[in-house]
């Protein structure tokens, strides 16, 4: 915010390198405006055992001609064991750290890939422990940024405290979570629920 002027050589840099730029108003929107890309921007979240079925989500954003990011809270993302041991999947390496994260509204979209309770007692519990990553789901909600869950995801929102009077899916084991959040748990044999920016699904 201080800079007059600045020359970056960012042929080696990813696209994601403004959302590690804390940067205010004025500047950022003509920052924004100067580097305008294509396409729609999605931080895909990746927690500790992540599902299968997130190949099937990003098959799914890539169609569409998104650009994905993957993100986490770990050097590297195991799967969940389910599939992970059998096929000899490899760790998942984040592209970027969810605690470098500045500028969330770099991002057209945050998805919280799945990550399977049914053989994870305790899902997105790296997320759930990080007030940094809480944090920047609740600023996507203030900045009106589309946030999708899917599966236990809904545990995020409930923590991050942003599905008060909403009406959600998720896994029947956290309906306590949900409804201390406020929000109106309808199961999860439904289609998915979309409220204001918040998307919540059960089945991929």
């Amino acid at each position: 915010n201080d800079l007059t002027t600045v020359r970056i050589d960012s042929y080696d840099l990813p696209q994601h390198w403004r959302s590690l730029i804390e940067i205010n108003e004025p500047l950022k929107t003509w920052i924004d405006e100067q580097f305008q890309f294509k396409g729609v921007h999605v931080l895909a979240y990746f927690g500790h055992k992540t599902g299968a079925n997130n190949f099937l989500n990003r098959d799914m954003y890539e169609q569409f001609g998104w650009n994905v990011t993957i993100s986490g809270l770990r050097d590297a993302v195991e799967g969940c064991d389910f599939y992970a041991k059998p096929l000899n999947v490899p760790p998942f390496v984040p592209e970027i750290q969810i605690d470098e994260i500045k500028n969330i509204s770099h991002y057209d979209a945050l998805a919280v890939m799945p990550v399977s309770s049914y053989f994870n007692k305790d899902p997105y519990r790296d997320f759930l422990d990080n007030p940094r990553a809480l944090g920047l789901v609740k600023q996507a909600v203030k900045e009106k940024i589309p946030v999708s869950t899917i599966c236990s995801g809904a545990r995020v929102l409930a923590a991050a405290g942003v599905i008060d009077g909403k009406k959600i899916l998720g896994q029947p084991p956290f309906k306590q979570e949900y409804d201390e959040a406020g929000a109106e748990f309808l199961g999860k044999d439904f289609p998915p629920q979309i409220e204001g920016c918040i998307l919540t699904g059960s089945r991929d």
